[in-house]
């Protein structure tokens, strides 16, 4: 393992480990957005912010962003904060909702007092989650591609169906196998 890869275990190691740490949440409604895994400002987290703003001027409204999109986000107004720093991970774990439309990393706990809007990115017109039989990708197997698939499932607190084509196989895969 080279330097480089050894120093990123290393700080997901401590980012993981300051989740334990328990801060309280803010004081005031703060939703955080995510899209794509902070590569992209885009798609239904993007529609949810900007119907937030109109809706609800009172809430703190943060962008998660890589650092390659920081200055996109000054540009256009967005309050922000760099995927993987320790500001992310402390502002993550205060804010009361979280939008997304990608999974998080597992090793991200989330804490009791938020909400997780799963907006699902994209129409399923293939095999999804549990009904993939061989799953073929680095780093993973079936089991733990299906073992990850039903945690990630089990934080959504919502998930956003696009459309009722969506809706059918969402009822189908992720209600009836995971949540009962």
């Amino acid at each position: 393992m080279n330097v480089i890869k050894f120093l990123r275990k290393v700080k997901r190691r401590l980012l993981g480990y300051s989740f334990k740490i328990n801060y309280r949440p803010y004081t005031h409604t703060t939703v955080i957005f995510e899209s794509f895994g902070g590569r992209q400002i885009s798609d239904s987290p993007l529609a949810i912010y900007k119907e937030l703003k109109k809706t609800h001027p009172e809430y703190r409204l943060i962008w998660v962003v890589n650092k390659g999109l920081a200055t996109q986000a000054e540009e256009n107004g967005y309050d922000y904060v760099i995927r993987g720093s320790f500001k992310w991970v402390r502002t993550i774990e205060k804010a009361q909702i979280w939008v997304e439309n990608a999974r998080l990393p597992q090793w991200v706990r989330k804490p009791k007092h938020v909400k997780l809007i799963q907006t699902w990115h994209g129409t399923p017109l293939k095999k999804l989650g549990l009904d993939i039989k061989n799953v073929v990708m680095p780093g993973t197997n079936t089991e733990r591609y299906h073992q990850n698939f039903v945690k990630e499932a089990n934080r959504w607190d919502v998930l956003i169906s696009p459309n009722t084509y969506s809706t059918n196989i969402f009822d189908k895969l992720l209600v009836i196998r995971i949540k009962l």
